[in-house]
This record gives structure tokens, C-alpha cells and sequence, in this order.
């Protein structure tokens, strides 16, 4: 375009005559038209706009109600002995809760969250009166003798829970955050809203979390094969935001693959790809490959109906049970023994069996195996 039409076309926008001079002193001087309209004044912007269709906006986050008042934070020193995962963590607090609730502050107990390892949360405090002393520091703490039930019959477990009171939680510090009077995020009080969320659908709803805020409807009927002996579960994740003045939840959908539940020896024909397991051939590479795939994979067993019934797979036999030798009666092969302890004749005696405990000395047959859920 030519001087002259870019003069008429800024001089239309800008809607300024003293523009427009300015414009043709810049071109009689010989100075950037670019560093002049930089300079000139715009009008400003007389009103929104009002032709078109109205379009309705739809988010992801949902505003949350929250309220002043204190919560207790027994945080980083809620220990349960021995070690256990998540789950079994939940229902050793639950066992605590129904059978000290006489005890203890009651209101407290009901309405206690917990985050499955170390952070517990509640509106009321409970009565920890011993003193102790943590890095020179005076913490009050107490501590229970948890009983929980096997999942067989006659099985008991003990559990030690200690619960040490940590801190108190301002939540008017959420609020004052959100308002903008102060620059520092309240991390305990979001913490605490975060586990208050989750406890919901874990507890309630009985959803499965992976990690993090994320959830999954476990149920079979709902799950999408994608072979191998996975399935896809979907499911949602949350999280608590802030934003100008409020405090949000957000969530999100998601989709997770899981293992199937059931018989370990289906998925291991669905991971070989193969229709029945009399056609299962287990040459080293495949031996291999299907090592790797149900290494540290959760199982149950059915066969007995006292002692433990859970194991983690650390990896497979070389040989099938029936030339196995069981590792405290070398004489003696996997299948024999099954026959002879516990009365189970082996369908499938060919096929290896799973290696479990930390000395790797418990086998069991693949076929006797049943994969847990959500994992």
C-alpha cells in the first residue's frame, strides 16, 4: 500500500485529526510512521460488543463453601506398625475408631480423615496427653493397640497406631489467602481440605485411587478390555484450587488401565495371547516377558482357610510345578505336595508357579492364584 492510503486508514481508526497530522509531518520528515502511531493516542473503546449469539461457558470447577474454625493435624507422625499399604491403613483407623470412640472425643472420631499414611485430620481434638520429646521440641502423642481381623477365618493381625499432634489448622487463613490479604498460601489448610475430598469416595463410595486425587470405578461391568489381561477403568480427578476471592474444586475425567481381577491364569493366557491354557509354551524369552509383566502383582489364595492369604509376586519358576521341589522338603515336587497338604489335585501341573515371600521360598501354583483388584 502506498503512504497515502495508510495515512487514510489510520486516520479512520484512530478517529483523531491531530493524528492524522501528526502522520503527515512524520512522512514530510522522513520519521517511522511505526514509532509515530505508537505514540498517538487511542480512542477508547465506547461499549461492548452486542450483535452474535450469547455463548454459555461451562468449567470444570465448582465452588466451595468453607468456613472459619480450627482443625487438629496429627500429621507426619501417624505410624502404624507394622507397615502396610493405604487400604489396610484405612481399616486399621476404622477398627480404631469404632473401638475407642467410647474413649476418645467422639465427635472427633467420627468426623476423622485420613490420608492413608501419615496425616490425620479432625474438627475436635483428641485427649494425647503423654509428652515426648521430637528434635528438642515438647509434642503430645498416645498410643493404640489396633486388632484386626484376617481375611480368613480365626485370623488376627496387631497393629500399634500412634497418633501425635502436630499442629493446629487455621482455615481463616484459606479465606484471608483467597481475599487477597495475605501472599502465602495456607499448604496444611489446602492439605486438609484435599483429604477431607477424598475420603468421600474412598470410604463412602468405595471408588479405587491410584495415586494422587484420582478415582476409578472398579466394578467389571464397567471396565473396557484392551487385552493382555488389562482392563481401562474410568474414573475422575480432583484437586483444590484457589482463585480471586474463592475456593474451587476441580475436577477432571480420566481413564487408567488396570489388571483384570480374577484368575491369575487368565491373564496370563489373555497376556500370551492364547484361547485355552493347555496351549500356554513357555520358551525363555516368553518366560521372560511374562516374568516382567506380573512382577510385584497382588494375589490372593483360596485353597486353605487359615494363615495368610495374600502375596506379592517376586517372579516365576524356571520348571512347572510338577518338577518343581517344594524349597523345605526337596524331595517332594509342587504338585505332590498340593496333593498331600492341602488335598488340591493341579489341572495344570506344566505351568510354573509364582514365587512370593522375601526369601522367595513360597510357590504356588499359577491355576490356585487370583488376581486382587485396582492395581
Amino acid at each position: 500500500t502506498t503512504l497515502a492510503q495508510t495515512i487514510q486508514v489510520t486516520i479512520a481508526s484512530a478517529g483523531k485529526r491531530a493524528t492524522a497530522v501528526a502522520v503527515e509531518n512524520a512522512r514530510r520528515s522522513g520519521e517511522s510512521l511505526v514509532d509515530v502511531l505508537s505514540v498517538a493516542k487511542r480512542p477508547r473503546r465506547p461499549a461492548v460488543g452486542v450483535r452474535g449469539r450469547k455463548a454459555e461457558l461451562v468449567a470444570n470447577f465448582f465452588r466451595l463453601r468453607v468456613g472459619g474454625g480450627v482443625v487438629f493435624h496429627y500429621g507426619n507422625d501417624v505410624e502404624i506398625k507394622p507397615t502396610a499399604n493405604g487400604p489396610t491403613n484405612r481399616q486399621v483407623l476404622d477398627r480404631w475408631r469404632a473401638t475407642n470412640a467410647r474413649v476418645l472425643n467422639a465427635g472427633a472420631a467420627m468426623t476423622a480423615v485420613y490420608d492413608g499414611k501419615r496425616n490425620l485430620f479432625t474438627v475436635g481434638e483428641f485427649p494425647v496427653r503423654k509428652v515426648v520429646q521430637v528434635d528438642g521440641k515438647v509434642k503430645f502423642e498416645e498410643v493404640f493397640e489396633v486388632v484386626l481381623a484376617g481375611g480368613v477365618e480365626g485370623s488376627r493381625k496387631n497393629y500399634t497406631l500412634r497418633l501425635r499432634l502436630v499442629n493446629q489448622i487455621s482455615l481463616q487463613r484459606l479465606l484471608t489467602f483467597a481475599n487477597g490479604t495475605t501472599r502465602e498460601a495456607p499448604k496444611e489448610a489446602l492439605m486438609a481440605l484435599e483429604v477431607l475430598l477424598r475420603q468421600g469416595p474412598l470410604g463412602k463410595l468405595g471408588l479405587s485411587s491410584s495415586s494422587g486425587g484420582s478415582f476409578y470405578d472398579m466394578r467389571m461391568e464397567r471396565a473396557i478390555p484392551v487385552g493382555g489381561g488389562l482392563a481401562v477403568h474410568r474414573g475422575w480427578y480432583q484437586s483444590v484450587r484457589t482463585s480471586y476471592k474463592e475456593v474451587l474444586l476441580n475436577l477432571d475425567v480420566c481413564s487408567t488401565s488396570f489388571y483384570e481381577a480374577g484368575p491369575l491364569l487368565n491373564t496370563i493366557t489373555r497376556f500370551l495371547n492364547k484361547p485355552h491354557p493347555s496351549q500356554i509354551r513357555l520358551d525363555p524369552q516368553t518366560h521372560t516377558r511374562l516374568t516382567r509383566h506380573l512382577q510385584n502383582l497382588n494375589i490372593q489364595i483360596s485353597y486353605r482357610s487359615r494363615g495368610r492369604n495374600r502375596y506379592k509376586i517376586k517372579s516365576l519358576t524356571t520348571h512347572p510345578a510338577s518338577r518343581t521341589l517344594v524349597p523345605h522338603a526337596p524331595t517332594v515336587t509342587v504338585k505332590e505336595y498340593f496333593w498331600r497338604q492341602y488335598n488340591v489335585r493341579l489341572e495344570w501341573p506344566e505351568l510354573p508357579c509364582v514365587v512370593c515371600g522375601r526369601e522367595g521360598d513360597i510357590l504356588i501354583p499359577v491355576e490356585l492364584c487370583e488376581v486382587r483388584r485396582g492395581q
